[in-house]
């Protein structure tokens, strides 16, 4: 298995920890990628205002992505997008990675 195609749906994870509910994605991508980081047992992303808007091309992959969240009712949504979003190793993810919040 691809290491994009593994991690895509465990960065999306990540994303829903932490203070994810509270940070919002910026107006457009930083030149500084976000980066994923450990918070004593959760991984968050260190920087959520560094993700733009989610470009219309890519709408319908992050619907998908986050949508694999959902459960017990509650509907997750992309609303944040960055090309080269960070691991916890400081790589880019391939594809980038999606900023997720429940509706």
């Amino acid at each position: 298995m691809k290491r994009s195609t593994f991690l895509l749906p465990v960065l999306v994870l990540l994303t829903l920890q932490g203070c994810a509910w509270m940070a919002r994605p910026g107006d457009r991508e930083d030149v500084i990628p976000p980066r994923l980081v450990k918070e004593g047992d959760t991984w968050v992303w260190d920087r959520p205002g560094a993700f733009g808007p989610v470009p219309q091309n890519l709408a319908s992959a992050g619907n998908r992505v986050c949508g694999s969240l959902d459960k017990n009712g509650t509907h997750w949504k992309p609303t944040g997008y960055h090309a080269r979003a960070e691991d916890g190793l400081g790589r880019p993810f391939d594809g980038g990675g999606y900023f997720c919040v429940p509706q």
